[in-house]
């Protein structure tokens, strides 16, 4: 299971965490890449936004990103 960590660009905490959405990729190639919604929680630990992965995919590489929906 992936754990990622996370803030904005500047470095502060979201005012909506609500808002953020973490997306996953297999295998990203530019422009093309399917993103898709990745399965968890994210849970304010005060300085950092953290994303727990509900259920892990075996051994694949993934690629994560963070938006703001």
């Amino acid at each position: 299971r992936a754990r990622l960590y996370f803030k904005d660009v500047t470095g502060e905490l979201p005012p909506d965490a609500s808002r953020m959405e973490v997306q996953f990729a297999l295998n990203p190639t530019g422009k093309q890449t399917d993103w898709l919604p990745a399965s968890g929680n994210i849970t304010n630990a005060g300085s950092v936004l953290i994303f727990e992965e509900a259920a892990s995919l075996g051994n694949q590489k993934r690629f994560f990103r963070v938006i703001e929906r």
